[in-house]
């Protein structure tokens, strides 16, 4: 089994629980109606430690420096 998000499809509400897929059903912890799994969204932030993905700090202060800011 694996932890996915749950969501009610009458009310929206949201949650995390053991499912075996994406599609199961279940019943809601909030309003007792039906609730299926669904696939939720990536979430990561880069730190700016890869040359190939900077920060909005270093993407300024090379720009300023090109222009005779620094």
């Amino acid at each position: 089994m694996k932890l996915f998000d749950v969501q009610c499809e009458s009310c929206g509400h949201t949650w995390e629980d053991m499912a075996n897929k994406v599609g199961d059903v279940f019943k809601c912890t909030k309003c007792g109606n039906r609730a299926k799994t669904v696939i939720s969204r990536c979430n990561f932030k880069l730190d700016g430690t890869d040359p190939g993905f900077p920060t909005a700090y270093d993407q300024w202060a090379t720009r300023h420096e090109r222009m005779g800011r620094g």
